[in-house]
């Protein structure tokens, strides 16, 4: 199996990226690394039972994955919660046991972001969402919808008293609260007041005793660049990715493009307005998914998408990871690396990919 990288990979330097790097290697500063992509970036068929082996994947995923992997190099932190992922296969907290929605909460439709959808209380009753870090930490950011006719919430740390109350009614505007808390681990609750409906994007939590780079899953199972290129409120994805300012984006469509047959020239343009989002606040390194057992993956058409992803990686001074070219076919895939199922790889293929992404950031490759 060729596992050589693209040589796009190696002509291009990410220099934003390594600036942020630098800072954190110096003790002053932080890096935000952020996950763009499909269903195999939300960890699908690398866990343990359920659907898809959606059960306990989202620790499993690469990206989780990476930030471990990444650790004795660089610090990296995966302490916080971006969307819902877009999973409603299974029960949120059987995907990622640091998620408890409590009563009325679910992920709401309709309301496409970063990460793949909020977080919708449409509840009577009050009651909470939580949510788990697994690590320490002393910085919150909750990031929310703003529009008419809204709740409001208070935060709390394991129960204690209020950190804050927030009001989200108001001029349609995607917004964030910061709170500075105790150094320590704890669960975070959002709690609505009963006046209204709410939605949640992300919860933010990182420990700035520690530099560290900050890894933001804002994957979207099923998405197809379409879902990631839509402006069409203010926390819909293109208006959203500039606010988490990424030192560097990984954007990864192309399975479901592929396999829908998305029309050409759509697809580029799509992507293109996902990588001008991104590159707003830094680099860019887009991915060729694993290869999947369909019609169009071996008919040719998938290969028309590596060649539209290579022309904006040329275009837009990006490297690239091809994980067909990395892996082969879906056959030598699936012989190598066990799939789930036709499309989903599982935990030993994206332990590789992880390991495929250390080395472009590590300038290993």
């Amino acid at each position: 199996m060729d596992r050589q990288l693209p040589h796009y990979v190696r002509d291009q330097q990410m220099q934003c990226w390594q600036r942020a790097i630098a800072r954190v290697r110096a003790g002053t500063g932080r890096a935000r690394l952020l996950v763009l992509g499909d269903s195999t970036n939300c960890g699908a068929g690398a866990g343990l039972g359920g659907m898809c082996r959606l059960h306990g994947a989202y620790a499993n995923g690469w990206p989780q994955l990476l930030a471990r992997l990444a650790a004795p190099l660089v610090p990296f932190s995966a302490n916080s919660l971006v969307g819902t992922q877009g999973v409603t296969e299974v029960a949120p907290e059987l995907y990622d046991p640091r998620v408890a929605p409590g009563a009325g909460w679910a992920a709401a439709s309709n309301t496409g972001t970063v990460g793949g959808g909020l977080w919708g209380f449409t509840g009577s009753t009050a009651s909470a969402f939580a949510f788990t870090p697994t690590g320490a930490f002393d910085t919150l950011t909750i990031r929310y919808a703003q529009q008419p006719r809204l709740g409001s919430f208070t935060v709390t740390l394991d129960g204690g008293p209020p950190l804050g109350s927030v009001a989200t009614s108001g001029v349609p505007a995607y917004k964030a609260v910061t709170y500075r808390v105790p150094p320590g681990a704890g669960t975070v609750n959002i709690l609505p007041r009963a006046d209204g409906r709410l939605f949640i994007g992300a919860i933010e939590a990182s420990n700035s005793a520690v530099p560290a780079a900050d890894v933001l899953q804002g994957a979207w199972f099923g998405a197809r660049a379409q879902n990631f290129s839509n402006a069409g409120t203010p926390w819909a994805p293109l208006n959203a990715i500039p606010l988490f300012a990424p030192d560097l984006t990984v954007i990864n469509l192309t399975i479901n493009d592929s396999n829908k047959s998305t029309a050409p020239g759509e697809y580029q343009l799509q992507m293109q307005q996902i990588i001008s989002a991104a590159r707003q606040t830094g680099d860019v390194l887009l991915m060729v998914g694993a290869p999947s057992k369909t019609a169009q993956a071996l008919d040719g058409t998938l290969d028309s998408f590596i060649a539209i992803i290579n022309l904006l990686a040329l275009t837009n001074g990006c490297p690239v990871l091809d994980l067909k070219q990395r892996w082969g076919g879906y056959a030598e895939a699936q012989a190598a690396f066990p799939y789930c199922d036709s499309l989903h790889p599982g935990a030993l293929a994206y332990q590789d990919v992880a390991r495929a992404i250390y080395e472009i950031l590590s300038g290993e490759a």
